[in-house]
């Protein structure tokens, strides 16, 4: 025990001055049990030539100060139970790393306080293996310090409770980012700035405003970059423009968290924003689209469409409800409803938690917005189910732990947005919106699917029926959860205060952004380095921030042209965020009897697959020894290399990120997805052209003129066989992969969608057509297929098909693809007055707009800059040939002159030349197609309108809605 009830007795001159005198100190303690007893003095100084007189027959323990204080130190994590769970969860990572070749546990020899120590074991035991292996100790310690310093700095930092601050406030990684130094610079700008907000709620509001300032929305590809390369670049997808906020958000000690719809019921796409946790209550803000309240973004309307909402939290999270932890498993009770939040479930680095009740249950009353408008959602409605799939085996008895996935159909695929497993009595439990989807189980070989209709009933009972190899099919009409009218609210006043500050964000963005590099310095440098000018201006425009290490490595590279080659075969995104030294580490020379092509794509390309670019040559050469490797056979070569890779340890631990190949080799160890990208650097690196397989995923080598997989599960060829789809043309022309139709492999009862032509510019989206895949037969290997088509109609209801297939060694199978037609309504829905006038851009003049005699076109009223918008300029782009062909004009109108000056063209694929461009002077189209429509919430945009020469309009889509390209086609083709 501490004991507190010794007497003790002072000797000096005055009471006042004691404190500079020397202390005699009496200790007369008559007890058995005092262990520890911490004097308290006078100016907390130790004294030269200090006495301590104790009983006879006493042992003490004389500490220093700073030991007694460490003794009183507070845990960072209070509850004992969960901290022991740490401890023993930091045990199990130390084990599956093992002794590393880089000692990756040696910063808990450092010197550190309790809560430190405590709050690093809690970021090591649920991180990612990448994060450990590659940005260490010191980095994740310095995290740990500002987290601590923004929550005692930051007038709200106190108030978080542990729970909230150790989930939502110290971890690092939001998403699947590269993770960087984004909190200490982040910290440094911001908290001045937000310390004088008065309350939470107004700093979060405040940050995301700063967060408009430095980054807007553009589409990009699915690699996630660092919240500092988004912020250089100047934009992002709503996946970086979400970790980005996030970073921001957590830097000075406001919680908050990802959230995230896998896919949209309604329409192809998904969409990530941000959810912060203000005095107990967790509220929505859209990521960089700062709006003047919480629970207002652009998204609100279509969010109440979502059948699901899910938040990954880091480690093990209870979400306010009580938990058990016994025998190494962490058990939450009342998990499926109850005080607290929905845990789908808990993995071994993070936490799944079921939001969809925050955006479809409106028994709170929830204040939104929309485009300019503020919104009151009818408080009486709840729009979603807790609902229970029953998996039961064929003689009809509860099958436990099957695999059950809730699939939704999205980009031309059953996509499963949540993986849960059935417990004793062959059950899952699941809140859901009232739409439909497909729910396919699975355990071993045998499998079951069916159409879930939640809108109209809350069980279903799927009998695992089928077994891998059996032919199946199936056509399903897929309704999403409706949208419901809302109120609006918002005052002119507020609207317009939150508009001028958008103005000054641009220009705070855009005087950023005209630093960057100018054609004509770009030129200037290019003619100076005597190299092909429209080929290093292309790089630098591309760079954009990152332009300055662009010119350094075409001002040290000793071969420029081998550098552009280099940069002509990477991404955009990579051309951002890769620093001029890693460009330089991968200028190797081409190698003898190496076609041109293949060795720039598959030899000299550093890039594998959305790994972080590395300098891994040379590290990997240390590593494996070039001395011993060089004049080997190819053939041998890669046997040697398979044996090398194989001997790193692989485990079967979550990767949420796969780690580069630097990682790798610091490790020791990794995972299997990183094992094939690791083996790929290894085989480029001694010029043997690798690749990962387009089609399986597989490591595959290129020897003797043909493609061979490495693969380490069997180290067996695989046999191929091939496949050709034959289509009748109707109802959709010309099928999109990614839109209309996918295929899949079946393993295990599983479904992988097998990427056949994908859009590698964006993170998702339409891919390549039918007539281009299947020009002549694809190969694959051999096994069992799914093929899944869907027509989407105008509603966002899909008719969707499933069809089995077998693919055999050596041999074509022929298969009809069979896409439902979607029975579209020509109904009125509203007749406007004509003429409609729009000022041209072209003559710069008021005009007519020409609407011809016969069909219907379409009139959209865009806003530059916005993410709905740019989600359907999108479309517009990728169906430029079919609305060319079709050559009926379509009219795209600016809201206004200003807005106009925000679209810039080149950030878009070329669009269909009928697009007739223009502005709305005065806003005189927007406001007699509002008035003759009766449009509620007409300021959401983009707002698109199908009519015929008699003003008849048939087809009316307001805001968000991906795939409304596709939609419109639709329309404009009916007869």
């Amino acid at each position: 025990m501490i004991y507190n009830n010794a007497k003790i007795k002072y000797m000096g001159l005055f009471d006042k001055l004691r404190g500079e005198f020397i202390d005699i100190i009496e200790f007369l303690d008559n007890t058995q049990d005092t262990i520890v007893y911490r004097f308290e003095r006078y100016g907390n100084e130790i004294k030269n030539n200090a006495k301590l007189i104790v009983r006879a027959g006493q042992i003490f323990l004389l500490l220093t100060i700073s030991l007694l204080y460490a003794c009183e130190e507070k845990h960072f994590i209070t509850d004992a139970t969960y901290r022991k769970m740490v401890e023993e969860d930091f045990q199990k990572k130390q084990e599956i790393f093992g002794k590393t070749p880089g000692d990756l546990f040696a910063i808990f020899d450092s010197s550190m306080t309790v809560k430190e120590r405590e709050a690093l074991m809690f970021l090591y035991a649920y991180s990612p293996l990448i994060d450990i292996s590659f940005s260490g100790g010191e980095f994740f310690l310095k995290n740990v310090r500002l987290s601590f310093r923004a929550q005692e700095e930051m007038p709200w930092g106190k108030a978080v409770p542990e729970e909230i601050f150790r989930h939502f406030v110290l971890p690092v990684r939001g998403g699947k980012e590269n993770l960087d130094s984004a909190r200490v610079v982040f910290y440094e700008e911001l908290k001045e700035r937000v310390a004088a907000c008065g309350s939470m709620e107004k700093a979060a509001l405040e940050v995301n405003h700063w967060c408009h300032e430095h980054v807007i929305y553009k589409p990009t590809n699915a690699r996630t970059s660092s919240p500092l390369a988004t912020k250089q670049r100047a934009y992002g997808r709503c996946g970086e423009e979400s970790v980005f906020t996030l970073a921001a958000l957590r830097a000075v000690g406001i919680p908050a968290r990802q959230i995230y719809t896998p896919r949209w019921a309604h329409c192809d796409d998904n969409h990530a924003w941000i959810e912060v946790w203000i005095d107990g209550e967790w509220k929505y803000l859209g990521a960089c689209e700062p709006e003047p309240r919480l629970n207002i973004a652009w998204f609100t309307l279509p969010v109440q469409r979502a059948l699901y909402v899910e938040a990954e939290v880091f480690g093990k999270y209870a979400g306010g409800k009580k938990y058990l932890y016994e025998n190494g498993n962490f058990k939450i009770w009342g998990k499926d409803g109850g005080e607290g939040e929905e845990i789908v479930s808990v993995g071994d680095n993070s936490t799944i938690v079921n939001v969809t009740s925050h955006y479809t249950d409106s028994g709170q009353k929830r204040v939104m917005q929309t485009g300019i408008l503020h919104l009151e959602v009818n408080a009486r409605e709840v729009r979603n189910r807790k609902t229970v799939v029953q998996i039961l085996d064929e003689k009809k008895q509860p099958v436990e732990h099957a695999k059950v996935e809730y699939k939704i159909f999205n980009y031309g695929e059953f996509y499963p947005v949540v993986t849960l497993y059935s417990d004793e009595q062959g059950e899952t439990v699941l809140t859901l919106a009232q739409g439909d989807l497909l729910v396919w189980a699975t355990k071993g070989e045998q499998f079951g699917f069916a159409r879930f209709p939640v809108s109209r009933q809350d069980t279903l009972v799927i009998t695992l029926d089928k077994k891998t190899g059996d032919a199946f099919s199936g056509q399903f009409s897929l309704v999403p959860p409706e949208q419901r009218d809302i109120k609006a609210l918002t005052t002119a006043e507020e609207r317009a205060v939150n508009d001028r500050r958008f103005v000054h964000e641009d220009s705070l963005r855009n005087a950023y952004i005209a630093t960057f590099m100018t054609t004509k310095r770009a030129r200037e440098i290019a003619d100076e380095l005597k190299i092909d000018t429209a080929r290093f201006t292309r790089y630098v425009k591309m760079a954009r921030g990152n332009d300055s290490e662009i010119e350094k490595l075409f001002r040290q590279a000793p071969d420029k042209e081998l550098a552009m080659r280099l940069l002509d075969v990477v991404t955009e995104k990579d051309l951002q965020d890769t620093p001029a030294d890693v460009w330089l580490a991968h200028l190797v020379q081409q190698g003898d009897g190496i076609d041109n092509e293949m060795f720039q794509k598959y030899v000299l390309n550093p890039r594998i697959q959305n790994e972080l670019i590395t300098a891994y040559r040379e590290p990997i050469k240390a590593a494996f020894g070039s001395e011993s490797l060089e004049g080997m056979k190819s053939s041998d070569l890669v046997e040697r290399i398979m044996h090398r890779v194989g001997e790193y340890r692989v485990t079967a631990y979550p990767v949420k990120v796969p780690t580069p190949p630097v990682g790798v080799l610091r490790a020791g160890i990794t995972d299997a997805l990183s094992r094939d990208i690791f083996f790929v650097a290894v085989c480029r690196t001694y010029f043997i052209p690798a690749r990962l397989s387009p089609i399986s995923g597989k490591p595959e080598y290129y020897i003797a003129g043909d493609w061979h997989t490495a693969d380490f599960s069997t180290e067996k060829f695989v046999p191929r066989g091939k496949l050709m789809l034959h289509y009748a043309g109707k109802p959709v022309r010309d099928p999109k992969y990614f839109l209309n139709f996918t295929i899949g492999k079946m393993e295990n009862g599983r479904v992988r969608t097998i990427d056949l032509g994908s859009n590698a510019d964006v993170d998702m989206g339409v891919g390549a057509s039918y007539e281009t895949i299947f020009a002549r037969p694809v190969e694959l290997e051999e096994g069992n297929y799914i093929l899944s088509t869907g027509n989407r109609r105008g509603d966002g209801a899909v008719m969707a098909t499933l069809t089995s297939f077998k693919i055999e060694a050596d041999r074509q199978t022929d298969l009809d693809m069979y896409i439902q037609p979607c029975e579209e309504n020509t109904k009125v829905l509203g007749k406007v007055s004509l003429p409609l006038s729009y000022v041209s851009e072209i003559t710069g003049k008021s005009e007519n707009i020409n609407i011809p005699g016969k069909g219907y076109t379409a009139i959209a009223l865009v806003e530059a800059d916005k993410e709905p918008t740019n989600h359907l300029l999108r479309d517009m782009s990728g169906m430029k040939d079919d609305f060319d062909r079709l050559g009926i004009p379509l009219y795209f109108v600016f809201r206004d002159p200003e807005n106009r000056k925000k679209f810039n063209q080149a950030d878009f694929r070329p669009f269909p030349s009928v697009i007739m461009w223009g502005t709305d002077q005065g806003g005189k189209l927007h406001q007699q197609l509002s008035r003759d429509l009766q449009l509620q919430n007409a300021e959401n945009l983009p707002l698109v309108v199908l009519l015929n020469a008699e003003g008849d309009v048939v087809f009316i889509s307001q805001g968000y809605r991906v795939g409304l390209g596709t939609q419109i086609m639709n329309v404009m083709n009916r007869k």
